[in-house]
């Protein structure tokens, strides 16, 4: 028994040499593991915050659609006066403010709503905003000189037209 342990730890201890015409590349491995860890990270980030983005646009843009046509519902027929203009204003501002972005965290602020009148044919309403210092999370990780905030503006525009008498279609 003690002739057979000697034998095997010199068989164990043994060190490797690689094979003839070959140079050892023990770790280059690990390397390109790392370098491609990176890049993953990177691009997961990048899709990360490119979608934060996209939803925070699309909630702000059914936002202002919404006060658009809620403010467009409030110009009546006849001139357009103070008092419906105010009203307009009002109440397309309550609807905006009910549309949270962000993940719905907030209300959009400030909305700019302007309205206006052609000629008592068509009146129309704009609503616009613009969020801005949004931070970027990931994305500044890939280029910290990037800066660290972004900005998403939607604007959206509805009309009212005035009907003249239908038409009679004939055959």
């Amino acid at each position: 028994m003690n002739d057979t342990m000697p034998a095997l730890q010199a068989h164990t201890m043994k060190p490797r040499n690689p094979a003839p015409g070959r140079c050892p590349q023990r770790g280059v491995l690990a390397i390109l593991f790392g370098l491609t860890l990176v890049l993953l990270i990177g691009f997961i980030g990048l899709a990360i915050d490119l979608g934060r983005f996209f939803v925070i646009k699309s909630e702000l843009q059914n936002a202002m659609d919404a006060c658009a046509l809620a403010a467009a519902a409030q110009l009546g027929p006849g001139v357009m006066d103070v008092a419906m203009q105010a009203r307009a204003e009002t109440f397309a501002r309550n609807v905006g403010a009910r549309n949270k972005v962000n993940f719905r965290s907030t209300g959009p602020d400030p909305i700019v709503i302007t309205l206006s009148e052609i000629s008592g044919t068509a009146k129309f309403a704009k609503c616009e905003c613009t969020l801005t210092d949004l931070p970027i999370y990931f994305m500044k990780i890939l280029v910290p000189a990037g800066g660290g905030t972004q900005s998403i503006r939607a604007v959206a525009v509805a009309a009212q037209y005035a009907s003249p008498a239908a038409p009679v279609l004939t055959q």
